[in-house]
């Protein structure tokens, strides 16, 4: 096998099935992990699907944010802002991890 061979195995080009991990830090303190899909993580997907995972209510005022490296501080994720869900997706798509 060559060396580009391995290299291509190595690192698949993520699909929209590629399963991403995600950390979220709860305000008690508490840490709570999930895995989903790449094609979850859209402004009309994501926030929706966390609220189910978290089993809050679409009633109870809920905000959340995510880390940027380049920033170096938090960001809120605004489903009003596409802008701020293309970094998330680009972010995700390249570490496979939020």
């Amino acid at each position: 096998m060559s060396k580009n061979a391995v290299m291509a195995t190595a690192n698949p080009t993520p699909s929209s099935d590629t399963p991403i991990a995600i950390k979220l830090a709860l305000n008690n303190g508490e840490n709570r992990r999930f895995k989903l899909a790449l094609r979850e993580l859209g402004a009309n997907t994501l926030p929706d699907k966390l609220r189910s995972l978290l089993n809050v209510l679409p009633t109870q005022n809920i905000t959340f944010e995510r880390f940027s490296d380049s920033a170096g501080s938090y960001i809120a994720l605004d489903s009003n802002n596409p802008a701020v869900y293309k970094q998330l997706y680009r972010a995700a798509k390249a570490k496979l991890k939020l």
